[in-house]
């Protein structure tokens, strides 16, 4: 008989056969534990099956890791301290163009409150998430980098208190601003090489108008049963280069170009994060 173990980041926890845990899930979907609780699964019958998500991180055709030199496409050294960015409104589109939502798991496999994860890649495994949808073949995958304004029930997400939100919308994730009520989509920190000296680089994005929405093209094959894969490639080096080919933001630029929530830089980055390929499908 298929089984299926469910891990809790670093042990597994307990086994399931495939057909018990499937419709478990689906049970589960259909409840609602909070005001912000989640839709039903996608499609809400046994055609819905796990798929596991991977977005693995490389800095051009090196891989990427924290505090770790690496270098840009116009030959720039960096070294990221903390990577973090919120993944919502996932969806594989199929053969004649149609979007076909799935449901986020959260970490105890149950559909997620917000239809929400936080990739960060200081926390082992949080690039991998855990979705349900139909079995078939399709075309691509959509999503967005950020926070939603509103919530599956129509209340405030994006601008709602994180005191009161379940993670991964609560404050110990760190992606609240205080001062300024709303979401940090994307935080990137580090140090660039600039002037034969290191200096600090700091893009806090967010806002409503600064959603990533992002499409990838190419082949997704999604199983009947609990083998299915996707691996993403999240190339950061992508997220400073311009659909046109130039630089921005600038790492080794003045102060304004480095350290940025707003203007200019941030628009770039946002604009980079969509249309210069900072994640592709892995063929």
């Amino acid at each position: 008989m298929a089984m299926i173990r469910i891990r809790h980041r670093y042990q597994i926890v307990f086994a399931l056969p495939a057909a018990l845990l499937l419709s478990a899930l689906l049970v589960a979907g259909c409840r609602k534990d909070t005001p912000n609780g989640p839709p039903a699964p996608a499609g809400n019958d046994t055609a819905a099956v796990p798929l596991a998500i991977t977005f693995n991180a490389v800095a051009g055709n090196a891989p990427f890791l924290l505090d770790t030199v690496m270098t840009t496409e116009n030959s720039i050294q960096y070294k990221v301290q903390r990577l973090r960015f919120y993944v919502s409104q996932l969806e594989l589109i199929d053969s004649s163009g149609a979007h076909v939502p799935v449901t986020l798991l959260d970490s105890a496999m149950q559909p997620a409150t917000y239809g929400i994860a936080l990739v960060d890649y200081s926390i082992r495994g949080s690039n991998v998430l855990r979705v349900l949808t139909k079995r078939g073949r399709y075309n691509g995958i959509s999503m967005a980098i950020g926070v939603p304004r509103l919530a599956f029930d129509g209340s405030s997400l994006n601008h709602g208190d994180a005191s009161t939100h379940l993670p991964p919308l609560d404050v110990d994730a760190d992606m609240y601003w205080g001062w300024k009520p709303g979401y940090i989509f994307l935080k990137i920190e580090g140090f660039s090489f600039v002037a034969k000296q290191w200096e600090q680089f700091v893009y806090h994005i967010g806002e409503d108008k600064r959603m990533m929405n992002i499409v990838a093209s190419g082949s997704v094959s999604v199983p009947g049963d609990s083998t299915g894969q996707l691996h993403l490639k999240a190339n950061i080096n992508r997220l400073f280069v311009t659909p046109a080919g130039n630089y921005l933001p600038n790492l080794a630029g003045d102060l304004a170009d480095r350290v940025a929530n707003s203007g200019g830089p941030a628009d770039s980055l946002v604009i980079n994060g969509q249309k210069s390929g900072f994640i592709t499908i892995q063929q």
